[in-house]
């Protein structure tokens, strides 16, 4: 993997994975996994569900050409090791989901303190 990229490179790397992780995020599959915290759920659905689009995010993560990419299986199996560990990632998904829009569990009225006295 070539990690000495220039900003630039890495702006365009960005450019091309969009694509193929939206295609995954807008998955409704994925995303109520996702959601629920199942990671490993979330991970398998994409990897069965998206095949040619986690080949694609892969080759252009190691710079190489999708069309022609072997993927390495040991190697993606550190990499997803190491993913599951990173809580910098926990939100990112979120990003791009929609929030549940139900008004379960919504509150209206005022706002009114507790106090110990009974007053309000």
């Amino acid at each position: 993997m070539n990690t000495t990229r220039t900003n630039e490179e890495k702006l365009d790397l960005f450019a091309d994975l969009i694509e193929p992780a939206g295609a995954i995020i807008a998955d409704r599959e994925w995303a109520m996994l996702w959601q629920a915290h199942d990671r490993a759920g979330a991970i398998k659905s994409a990897i069965r569900n998206h095949k040619k689009e986690i080949v694609e995010i892969l080759a252009r993560i190691e710079g190489a050409d999708p069309d022609k990419y072997n993927i390495d299986g040991l190697s993606l199996f550190f990499r997803l090791a190491a993913l599951f560990k990173r809580p910098d990632l926990e939100g990112v998904a979120d990003l791009f989901t929609s929030q549940d829009q139900s008004g379960a569990g919504a509150f209206s009225g005022p706002a009114m303190a507790d106090t110990q006295d009974g007053a309000q």
